[in-house]
């Protein structure tokens, strides 16, 4: 799991979610609503979209706002979760990322596919059985 998780307001622009996507190497963002209710998730595939350039400058055609493209309802786990409960949710719904939240439900982080990759690939040798 990624902590803390980057998020983004529904108050902010295309442009703050492009910059910290950048800032960050990250391909989604957890939307909240202020103060800090979890509301969404907006991909990095939902901003590009939306842009455009000209001139070698970055602006964005759509000016709507981040909840019209983010994904939505936002599908959570418990950070309890099995991570292999949490692989085979990502493969069923095709997500590439997923808000973790502890028992008070608040967001305590976002594991991704690559964060299980990463798990797998340290972890101890597996059988394979024929």
């Amino acid at each position: 799991m990624s902590y803390p998780p980057i998020t983004i307001t529904t108050l902010q622009n295309l442009g703050d979610a492009w910059h910290l996507m950048q800032q960050h190497d990250i391909a989604q963002l957890v939307v909240i609503d202020p103060p800090a209710q979890l509301v969404g998730m907006l991909t990095r595939t939902e901003v590009l979209k939306c842009l455009m350039i000209r001139d070698g400058k970055i602006s964005f055609v759509s000016g709507g706002p981040i909840s019209t493209l983010m994904q939505q309802p936002v599908i959570a786990v418990s950070e309890n979760e099995n991570i292999r409960q949490v692989a085979l949710l990502m493969l069923e719904r095709d997500l590439n990322a997923l808000p973790v939240i502890n028992r008070h439900n608040q967001l305590n982080g976002v594991i991704s596919r690559r964060d299980i990759l990463s798990f797998l690939a340290r972890a101890r040798p597996l059988t394979l059985r024929a």
